[in-house]
């Protein structure tokens, strides 16, 4: 299967819009009930965060806060990470628009100076998976298949 974000389709040019994530959260946490949440522990930490929830990352459970950051939650220890970093809410966008497609229109486009992924070779898929599973989205990039200049911001 190829990876969500190269199949939408934007105009170039398109920015990463932390306002609009936050609108976009709002209004999907405005009419989330908890029967919407897959499991106890989603529940429990959607109550404690009013958070999104958008599932898990490689280590950790992951929320888009009302105000557009993303959260990793550990379970186990429950600590919780907060991320401004445009790239991380980037990737985070790119997996929540599986469970909310209103997400799609901000993955952001490739900027044309973007190498592809190392670690994928731009697939945005991570090249192991369990049997019967999806591949996950790679962890370097994501899913987006690239990743951005180094010394350039993603806006």
């Amino acid at each position: 299967a190829r990876p969500l974000m190269l199949d939408v389709r934007r105009p170039t040019g398109m920015n990463l819009d932390r306002e609009r994530v936050s609108a976009i959260v709002r209004s999907l946490l405005s009419g989330l009930n908890e029967d919407d949440l897959h499991d106890g522990e989603e529940r429990r930490l959607f109550r404690s965060e009013g958070a999104l929830p958008v599932g898990w990352g490689l280590w950790s459970m992951v929320f888009l806060s009302p105000e557009g950051d993303v959260l990793s939650i550990d379970p186990g220890s429950n600590e919780i990470e907060r991320s401004h970093d445009l790239q991380n809410l980037a990737h985070v966008l790119v997996s929540a628009s599986e469970r909310y497609p209103e997400f799609r229109e901000l993955i952001p486009d490739r900027p044309a100076d973007a190498p592809n992924c190392v670690i994928c070779g731009g697939t945005g898929l991570h090249h192991l998976s369990l049997p019967g599973m999806s591949p996950p989205s790679c962890a370097l990039c994501g899913g987006l298949g690239w990743v951005w200049s180094q010394y350039r911001p993603p806006n």
